[in-house]
């Protein structure tokens, strides 16, 4: 993979923010987080411009609207300890009109500064030291460095990918990069990509498959959806599994409560979210996943 560098900076913007609207409603929810200083459960609720808040016993809290902000929101991450906030940031990725990253400040005022993305932000991750990376409608690596009030994006322009718009997603866990291009996964060393010296595969090599949205556990373990073959994988160490598959329909985002094993997955054409336990051998390798509920 080759790249090419640009620095920007970003604008800051304060939008207003909206009352919250009637509990269990979806329109199209995409991307999926996990707040692990709560247990809460953010949702990209792409087709109605809102972020919907569920708590860990799965009770609906607050919608977040933002009215200079979101666009058809489809990416969330959380940085835990993130420096715009005690309760730390989320950031939200829009591919609208106004295709843009907005971010909150959690557990104290709701602050939100608007940058634009170079296209569409399909794919967001935490990396060190509060880095975050951008897959920008799978195509761009874009890589931010975020400090109080000022964000600073380091453009890179990936050409080696054989990636499908909206296909794409990103995660990073010990060091370790995963890039998902709708056709394979790729791993990189992080420190060689944030040095703009990147190696491919330098982990376990690629898998095949499309992907929309991955996350990690506690051990290291990638869950990807892969919505051509309506599964959920997991890549370990030692290789690849199918932990769910023959799904009703496409699944897209993916979160993990790790803290108490709970997997969260999103279907945007049924407007639902399923949750499931997963389960783990004595090596702490996913075994399986068990159906808990719904959400609706």
């Amino acid at each position: 993979m080759k790249l090419s560098h640009l620095i920007k900076t970003a604008a800051i913007i304060l939008p207003a923010m909206t009352a919250p609207v009637a509990a269990g409603t979806f329109s199209q929810p995409a991307g999926l987080a996990v707040d692990p200083n709560t247990g809460n459960l953010y949702v990209a609720n792409q087709l109605s411009n809102k972020v919907i808040v569920f708590d860990k016993n799965f009770a609906q809290q607050t919608n977040l609207t933002i009215t200079a902000g979101l666009d058809q929101p489809i990416s969330l991450a959380i940085d835990p300890a993130g420096v715009l906030g005690a309760g730390g940031v989320l950031y939200v990725g829009n591919i609208g009109v106004r295709a843009r990253i907005t971010t909150y400040a959690l557990g104290s005022t709701q602050i939100s500064t608007n940058f634009f993305a170079a296209f569409r932000p399909y794919a967001l991750a935490i990396g060190s030291g509060h880095v975050l990376y951008d897959f920008d409608n799978a195509t761009t690596l874009n890589i931010y460095s975020t400090t109080f009030g000022t964000v600073t994006l380091q453009s890179y322009a990936s050409t080696g990918l054989q990636s499908s718009p909206g296909l794409g997603a990103i995660g990073l866990n010990n060091g370790v990069f995963y890039i998902g291009d709708g056709q394979r996964v790729e791993v990189f060393s992080e420190p060689q990509l944030l040095a703009n010296k990147v190696q491919g595969n330098s982990a376990s090599g690629p898998i095949a498959g499309s992907t929309f949205a991955m996350t990690f556990d506690n051990f290291h373990n990638a869950f990807i959806t892969d919505p051509t073959n309506k599964a959920v994988v997991v890549r370990t160490v030692p290789g690849a599994l199918t932990l769910i598959q023959n799904l009703s329909s496409f699944p897209s985002g993916i979160a993990l409560d790790k803290a108490r094993n709970r997997l969260f997955v999103s279907f945007p054409s049924l407007n639902m979210i399923n949750v499931y336990t997963v389960t783990y051998d004595a090596n702490n390798l996913p075994t399986g996943a068990t159906f808990v509920k719904s959400l609706k």
